[in-house]
């Protein structure tokens, strides 16, 4: 293959993954937008392992691309077959979604389902104990209430005298004594 080859072949290359990025990303800077984006997110995490050698060589296509676009002509030897490689490894990583933003992407999602289910067992784990208190609570409220009953031995005596005092009352006509006196 010629360096024109190479040249042309990695324009070609480049056109596809920039038209993937802004298709991808919806927006009109492709591969700059993709280095931004890189630039925010900055490391990556540990599921994106080249995130740096892709950062400086994705940086460095398009410099080349530029450089053949303005400056440089195509016949000239100014692409290594290297990087054509690369390039081509990174557009079908692009498709493939094993980019490292895509992989970003899926490890931010894994960890943001991962904090999801942590909060839901916790809430779940609350409502729990809340509900196993309030049992316990009301176990306890009808343990204490089963031994006021009105018939223990305690309010026999009680009762009685009440009950005899009201005999008396309506015996004795106390009542219709009480009628006259609160009028």
């Amino acid at each position: 293959m010629s360096a024109a080859d190479i040249n042309v072949a990695f324009l070609e290359v480049y056109k596809k993954a920039d038209a993937f990025i802004r298709d991808a990303y919806g927006t009109k800077d492709g591969v700059t937008e993709y280095l931004r984006r890189m630039e925010v997110v900055r490391g990556g995490s540990p599921a994106c392992a080249p995130w740096d050698e892709d950062y400086r060589r994705l940086k460095q296509a398009r410099w080349q691309r530029n450089q053949l676009s303005h400056d440089v002509s195509v016949e000239t030897e100014f692409c290594a077959p290297e990087d054509l490689d690369w390039l081509e490894r990174f557009y079908e990583r692009l498709y493939a979604t094993t980019d490292p933003l895509a992989l970003y992407r899926k490890e931010e999602k894994r960890r943001q389902t991962e904090r999801e289910t942590r909060a839901a067992a916790a809430r779940k784990a609350q409502r729990e104990a809340a509900a196993k208190a309030e049992a316990e609570q009301k176990a306890q409220v009808a343990e204490q209430s089963k031994g006021d009953s009105l018939f223990q031995r305690k309010y026999v005596i009680p009762f009685i005298l009440a009950v005899v005092v009201l005999a008396c009352t309506q015996a004795t006509g106390i009542n219709s004594v009480l009628n006259y006196s609160v009028k």
